[in-house]
Parts: C-alpha cells; structure tokens; sequence
C-alpha cells in the first residue's frame, strides 16, 4: 500500500518540477529582443559593412560608424544614433566628420518619418539632390544633428536643432 500511496504523489510532483523545469528553459531560450549597439565599418569588420543595414535592424538602437564614405541615401523611420568617425568599429576613440554619407545627387541624403528621434554626430553629409533644390536632410520631427558637417548648396528643413 506504501507504494501505490507514494506513487500517486510523486507523480504529480514530478510533472509540476518538468513543467517548471520547461518553463525555466523557455525563458532561457525565448529572449525579447534587446537594444544594441551595432557597428557599421565599410571594408568590413563591424557588424555591417552599409548604414542602411544597420538602420533597418530594430535591435540596433546606437549605430557606430567608422570613418569612410559610404555612398547611400539613408531612411530612418525609427528612434536611434547614430555616432559616426569611429576609429574602429569598437569606437574606442572618434574624429568628428570623418564619417561622409554621399548620396551621390540622388535624393536626399537622410530622410527620417515617423516622429523619429534622432541623433546624428560625427558626420559629413553631402551630395543631397532633390528637385527643385538640393536637400541633405529632410525631416517632419526635430532631431539633434550635433557635429554634422553639411556641404553646400543644402536646403535645410526645418526641424534641425
């Protein structure tokens, strides 16, 4: 009878400790996505070798960019930083505006939708065409464009701080 009494019991302790235990590696497992920083480095390196690419990874909340030019046409739709004239993709250290995004007179150079909040420090951005006049940054939202270097002819909208 000891048995039969014991056996009733420890089963359903045993299947609440594996449910238990099922629960504990699920939560091991099934991680939310959390923010990071990313690392853009056009001879590769980083963690992408085109800003864009890292603009459009949600998780990547603080883009460090290393110093080169890199011939895009930025959009960003989302809140982020980006941080440009990183010596390394680590970013130990940064020269201010050694970090040129061209877009080569198509489009604009930065667009930012959404209500964004944006920051962008440590950059050159040239090579903005919009029609009727050049544009390098087009926004609806302020942003902080601290330390941008922003080649003329521009026409800049407003909400730039």
């Amino acid at each position: 009878m000891k048995t039969k009494y014991w056996t009733i019991i420890t089963a359903p302790v045993a299947g609440l400790a594996l449910v238990v235990l099922a629960g504990l590696l699920l939560a091991l497992v099934a991680k939310p996505a959390q923010a990071a920083d990313c690392s853009v480095a056009a001879g590769g390196g980083g963690n992408y070798t085109t800003i864009q690419a890292a603009i459009n990874n949600p998780a990547c909340t603080t883009i460090r960019v290393t110093k080169a030019t890199y011939n895009e046409n930025l959009v960003i739709t989302r809140s982020l930083t980006l941080l440009g004239g990183c010596e390394t993709p680590a970013c130990a250290s940064r020269v201010s505006r050694t970090s040129i995004v061209d877009a080569g007179g198509a489009g604009s150079v930065v667009s930012i939708t959404n209500s964004a909040a944006v920051t962008i420090e440590g950059f050159t951005l040239t090579g903005g065409m919009a029609r009727p006049t050049p544009t390098l940054l087009s926004t609806a939202t302020p942003i902080r464009a601290a330390a941008v270097s922003l080649s003329l002819p521009l026409r800049l909208l407003s909400g730039i701080t």
